[in-house]
């Protein structure tokens, strides 16, 4: 059971403070091997919020989906490879040389980090997609090609909604490829702003590396938390066993 908890990633969303962070990590961190820190709340409390993070040895994904010219991405993520997060995401749009850029980064800094390419957003469907881009890819043709571009350059892994899993399992990737999957729900979630969303236990089974929930794992109770947690736990638990 200990070893499941690092395949879930609680988004911290809606922080009002350092104590509500401190509080929120507290209440979690029995049940969660990871945190995902966003652009708001990174913007808000910068990086302390890693040290808060790391205080409590658990993982840290810094969500801050770069995208830029190549040597802008391969000088911040210098910069912040260097807190030691555990995963920093890429848009994969930037394409191939930008993305090789970070590569780069890491392998001069000999980091650990995980470089993970952002595929296409969970809030995106179809139509939104079309709109966005005029691409005439399908959502998982997009996903798939993102996914092999970033194998390509050497990246560790990529976000994609866990719908994307079975159609980017049929690729040729690293054993060791990680997917990261958002847009996940309890089946009680409410207010979800995702279009592609999947239940957490379905998308472990489908083969995600991690599990990423904001508010769908967190309410304003403690205790209801802790207890939505810890159910996701045995859930994952007897998809181990089946």
């Amino acid at each position: 059971m200990s070893d499941l908890k690092n395949h879930i990633c609680h988004a911290l969303d809606r922080i009002s403070s350092e104590r509500d962070l401190e509080e929120r990590i507290e209440v979690l961190a029995p049940y969660v091997g990871c945190f995902k820190v966003g652009m708001e709340l990174f913007a808000f409390l910068g990086p302390r919020v890693i040290e808060i993070i790391k205080k409590n040895r658990r993982q840290v994904f810094l969500d801050l989906k770069y995208y830029d010219i190549p040597h802008t991405v391969y000088q911040a993520s210098k910069r912040v490879m260097d807190y030691g997060v555990d995963y920093l995401d890429f848009h994969a749009m930037g394409g191939q040389v930008m993305l090789e850029a970070a590569v780069r980064a890491k392998q001069e800094l000999n980091s650990s980090t995980n470089l993970i390419a952002v595929t296409v957003l969970t809030s995106f469907d179809q139509t939104s997609l079309q709109e966005a881009i005029d691409s005439k890819k399908d959502v998982q043709e997009l996903v798939a090609k993102f996914a092999k571009d970033a194998a390509a350059v050497g990246m560790d892994g990529i976000v994609c909604s866990a719908d994307d899993l079975h159609s980017v399992h049929k690729i040729n990737l690293p054993l060791d490829f990680k997917y990261l999957t958002p847009g996940l729900s309890f089946e009680d979630s409410q207010g979800s702003d995702q279009k592609r969303v999947v239940g957490a236990a379905d998308a472990f089974k489908a083969g995600s590396s991690l599990l990423i929930m904001g508010r769908s794992l967190w309410t304003n109770d403690a205790k209801e938390s802790q207890e939505k947690a810890q159910r996701l736990l045995e859930e994952l638990k007897r998809c181990t066993l089946l």
